[in-house]
């Protein structure tokens, strides 16, 4: 549903790239309209492969349930 009231095929595509290498170590595809959904399960999805202290986003992740999530997981969202 786009933002006045429409709908169209939209996807939104999540990647999570380590910083230092510059190396894709996942992505998905899914239809959420809002990154901010789409954190959590990243997350997971981190830590079942390669746990790390830092986690690097932008503006459309931050939602109090995401920084709660993070810390709840030992990660520091910068």
């Amino acid at each position: 549903k786009d933002g006045r009231g429409g709908f169209y095929p939209g996807y939104n595509v999540q990647s999570l790239v380590e910083t230092k290498n510059k190396i894709i170590v996942d992505i998905t595809v899914s239809q959420s309209a809002s990154d901010q959904t789409e954190l959590q399960p990243a997350l997971e999805r981190l830590h079942a492969e390669q746990p790390g202290p830092y986690l690097l986003v932008d503006g459309g992740y931050i939602s109090e349930q995401n920084l709660a999530a993070a810390q709840q997981q030992g990660v520091i969202m910068v």
